[in-house]
């Protein structure tokens, strides 16, 4: 668990650690308050990182929740934002 003001870093913190756990073959998740910041992340964690992200949000449809359990099972997903 990471706690702290807004614009101090938790994010940064959290993505180098989460970059640690997929290189050693594993996959990470982190837990967000709203589906827009969670939409944010991928992005830009996709972009920056170059690891396959899968977002996993309440407002998904049955078939989008689907393939993102797929995603996530066959380890294709490397971290899952939620």
């Amino acid at each position: 668990l990471i706690q702290g003001d807004v614009g101090s870093g938790k994010t940064l913190v959290a993505l180098s650690l989460m970059l640690d756990v997929v290189e050693a073959g594993f996959q990470a998740v982190i837990m967000v308050p709203t589906e827009i910041l969670a939409l944010q992340h991928a992005k830009t964690i996709e972009s920056i990182a170059g690891v396959q992200c899968q977002i996993l949000i309440g407002g998904m449809k049955a078939s989008a929740k689907r393939e993102a359990h797929s995603a996530i099972e066959s380890g294709k997903a490397k971290i899952i934002i939620g």
